[in-house]
Formats: structure tokens, C-alpha cells, sequence
């Protein structure tokens, strides 16, 4: 593996050798041409040390594994550091219930596609089908790799925060956070996350209106310390808002928040602006550093989701400002970006269609300047998935044509009909992605990179069983 280093204050340099001890710092700057880093007794090759404040490649068996330029890590193993210290996040959205309304049932999901999609053809998505057997539970699955999770993300559909505080499953009556932390307790899982979802991909319930019945202010109300006064300029609107905080979102029931952006409009507050990618950066950092805010002084790791590479139920113009300012973060305000790879609510392959309002190369642009992506590579990452699984594999469609420009639409869940729904996505650029081997493979491609991402989120629930 090869690791990404910005330096270290600490270190000594004697003849071209930079030497790190074990207490040593691993955050400053190599100044100098070393030609070996020594971390305890290994000795790592560098392969390549470009200018100062640049990407620096240390190389060790051959294999590049490409970090930011300001990676953290640990200096006895040499592996990078990941934003939350539990290392490789095994994710899980605890759904508030069976959504579908019915269970089991026969849905038809894509297979496989058969031969290579052309791009700018918006007719032939030459995707096969198959039906799969799918069953809710309310349970905590095995997850798509057999690996145990270490971090359940509740989900309600709802951007405001008091809806998302309920985890009484409606489906079954149980209570989805006393199921999570058994879940824990039970598999002696002593550092986790538990994460509360706030947003969704109904305009109704989950979106991102402005205004004092919007979703932002019910952050801003429930992160802010009992009795203390909470105050913020909305963006679009120019508006400042104020309140008296009620901190009922507070690190005594999480350590995590997600936030799902995907639309506005339609819902609770002013329905004539959406939140900004600024608004949601700086709540994020109200969330951390605010010494009036529930998490100050204690941490709160902050996941961002985001359908494919930007919000779809936002318009064009307000969809790529809002998703380039939150890629291109200078500040760390939040801990990870996780693009969601789907679009409904299960499948056996991915979907690598990009948002027709911001394309890949735009994303990864954009990431490339973001703070602490260019800390922790790769590791900053942390897709949404159908299954874990579809990290490093195609699942059923494994080392065929991948599916590049067509996103499912509809299913033959009721209303839509007894087929799947492919809609083509009118992206601004073509993808040479050949052969559909895992979301971990096609990032590294659009990044440039050689990495092993941050882990990644299981979306589907229950049980679903392919080929039936």
C-alpha cells in the first residue's frame, strides 16, 4: 500500500531518512527530498515527493493507495486515520417502518445489463430484469457483507427534527432505537454509531424549506443547549431567524446526524426557497463549535447524503450551487459524503447514473478541494447502497457493462405497474467505466485514486431474495 502524508512536525531527517516515532505527530509538512520514511521498525519507499502543500506518495509493496494531501495516520501500522475514530463505518438506515406498505411481496429490479449503454441514446437502456422475493422484518439484518454493523442511521422521510425523534416503528410498535442498542450490547459493539437522519426524498415531509416552520430551524431549535437563545441568517432568503433552543437532539441519545438532501418545496415552511449548500455547512459547524450548541466540546460526526452526485428535487441552477459549496468545504465542517446509489428501495446492482444537474467529473473536482477529503481521501467517502456488498462488487451484475446512464424511476410496487421504470438521465458527460466490479472501483476512477473508501450505508431492509 502506499499512504498520502502531510508531514510531521515531529520527525527527524538524517541523510534522507525521516524517521517517526511512535508519539510522534503525523499532521506537519515534509520540507525535505526523503528518500525513505521510517515509521517505527518499517520502512516505507517513497515512490514520489512533489512540491510543498502538494500530494506526497509514499509507497510500500507496489500498490498505490492514495490519501489527501493532509492525511493523519497512525504512526506505528502507516494506515490512514478515518473522520470517526471507529475506523470503516459498516452502516445501516433503520427504516421507521415497512414504507412499501406491504410485505412480502414480488418486486422486479434490475439484473443485469447486456451489452454496453451508449451515451446520448436515451432510447435502450439494455438492462435485463429479474423479480426478487422481498420481506420486512423491523429487524437489524446481517448486512451485505456478513460483517456486523457499527452504525444505524434512523430514518423517517422527515426533515423536521421533532418528526425524526420518533423511532417507534409503525410497523411492527417497537422501539427501532432500544432495538439498535441491543444490537450493539448484544454483539459487544463498544464503539458505534448511532445516527439520526434528518431529510428525505419526499418534497412533503423531507424537504429543505426556509422560514421558521422549515427544517433548518428545527436544527438550529433542537441542537441548541434548553434555554439558550440560538440565532441564524438564512442565505436565500437574507432572513435572520431566532429562537430559544429546546435540546432535545443531544449526544445523551446520539453521537451521529445525517443529513439527507434531496429536495424542497411543497412542505412545511417557505416553499419559495430552498436551504443553501452554505446554510448547511454552517449549521454543521453551529453543531460543533457553537459553545451554545448540545454537541459542543463533545463531538457529533456529521454524514451528508445526497442523491447520486446532487439533490434531484432541487431545480438545476439551485441544485448544482447548493451540492458544489458542500463538496468544496473549506472548513471540515461535516465528516463524510455519501452519495446514494440507488434510487428506489432495493436492488441487486448499482446505479452509477450521475445527477443530469452536476456529472462526475464536476463532483470530484469539487471534493478534491474539500478539507477533509484532502485529509482523508478516500476514507471521506461513504456511498449509500442497496447492500454493503455493492462496495466492491457489481452483486448480479458483477464484471459486466455497468449501468451508466439510466436510474429507476418506478417499480411494481403499486401505482406503477408490473414493470420496472428506467428513466434515461440526460448527463453532461460520457463515463468509460468498462466493467462493473463495485462503487469502490468507480470512484477511484473518477477520482483518480487507488483507494479503499470509508465503508458505506445499507439502505435496503429486510430480507430480499433475487431470482425467485
Amino acid at each position: 500500500m502506499s499512504y498520502l502524508l502531510k508531514a510531521t512536525t515531529n520527525a527527524t531527517q538524517t541523510s534522507g531518512v525521516m524517521s517517526l516515532t511512535s508519539s510522534a505527530t503525523a499532521t506537519g509538512t515534509i520540507t525535505k527530498n526523503a528518500t525513505t520514511v521510517q515509521l517505527d521498525a518499517e520502512i516505507l519507499k517513497v515512490s514520489q515527493l512533489s512540491q510543498s502543500n502538494a500530494i506526497k506518495v509514499i509507497e510500500n509493496n507496489s500498490t498505490d493507495l492514495e490519501y489527501g494531501s493532509n492525511t493523519t495516520f497512525d504512526t506505528k501500522t502507516g494506515v490512514a486515520l478515518t473522520p470517526w475514530e471507529g475506523g470503516i463505518i459498516n452502516g445501516y438506515y433503520m427504516w421507521q417502518g415497512n414504507f412499501l406498505g406491504s410485505s412480502p411481496i414480488i418486486v422486479d429490479r434490475a439484473q443485469t445489463v447486456k451489452e454496453p449503454q451508449i451515451y446520448g441514446n436515451p432510447v435502450k437502456s439494455n438492462i435485463k430484469t429479474g423479480f426478487s422475493k422481498w420481506e420486512y422484518s423491523g429487524k437489524i439484518p446481517i448486512s451485505g457483507t456478513g460483517e456486523l454493523f457499527n452504525c444505524i442511521c434512523f430514518f423517517t422521510q422527515w426533515s423536521n427534527v421533532y418528526q425524526c425523534l420518533d423511532t417507534m416503528n409503525f410497523t411492527t410498535g417497537q422501539n427501532n432505537y432500544n432495538i439498535a442498542v441491543d444490537y450493539f450490547k448484544t454483539n459487544n459493539i463498544s464503539q458505534y454509531l448511532l445516527s439520526i437522519a434528518i431529510g428525505g426524498g419526499n418534497a412533503t415531509q423531507g424537504g429543505w424549506n426556509t422560514g421558521v416552520d422549515g427544517a433548518m430551524y428545527s436544527v438550529y431549535e433542537t441542537v441548541t443547549q434548553k434555554g439558550q437563545p440560538f440565532s441564524y441568517t438564512e442565505t436565500a432568503t437574507k432572513k435572520t431567524l431566532t429562537g430559544i433552543g429546546t435540546g432535545v437532539l443531544n449526544p445523551s441519545l446520539y453521537n451521529s446526524i445525517c443529513f439527507d438532501i434531496e429536495t424542497w418545496g411543497q412542505g412545511q415552511g417557505d416553499t419559495s426557497a430552498g436551504s443553501t449548500g452554505l446554510d448547511f455547512l454552517n449549521v454543521c459547524n453551529y453543531i460543533k463549535k457553537n459553545i451554545y450548541s448540545t454537541f459542543y466540546d463533545v463531538g457529533c460526526t456529521i454524514i451528508i447524503t445526497t442523491s447520486k452526485t446532487c439533490p434531484y428535487g432541487f431545480d438545476g441552477t439551485t441544485a448544482y450551487e447548493t451540492m458544489t459549496t458542500i463538496l468544496s468545504d473549506p472548513t471540515g465542517s461535516y465528516d463524510y459524503i455519501s452519495p446514494q446509489m440507488y434510487s428506489q428501495y432495493f436492488g441487486v446492482m448499482t446505479e452509477y447514473t450521475q445527477n443530469m444537474n452536476l456529472n462526475w467529473t464536476q463532483f470530484s473536482n469539487c471534493l478534491k478541494q474539500n478539507y477533509n477529503y484532502k485529509k482523508y481521501g478516500s476514507a471521506f467517502i461513504v456511498p449509500s447502497l442497496y447492500f454493503l456488498g455493492l462496495l466492491t462488487s457489481g452483486g448480479s451484475n458483477q464484471n459486466n457493462s455497468p449501468n451508466l446512464y439510466w436510474w429507476m424511476s418506478g417499480s411494481s410496487i403499486p401505482p406503477y405497474g408490473p414493470l420496472p421504470i428506467y428513466e434515461y438521465s440526460y448527463s453532461t458527460e460520457p463515463l468509460t467505466y468498462a466493467y462493473d466490479t463495485g462503487i469502490e472501483d468507480f470512484l477511484n476512477l473518477v477520482l483518480g485514486t487507488n483507494s479503499q473508501l470509508g465503508g458505506g450505508l445499507q439502505w435496503t431492509n429486510g430480507v430480499l431474495q433475487p431470482n425467485v
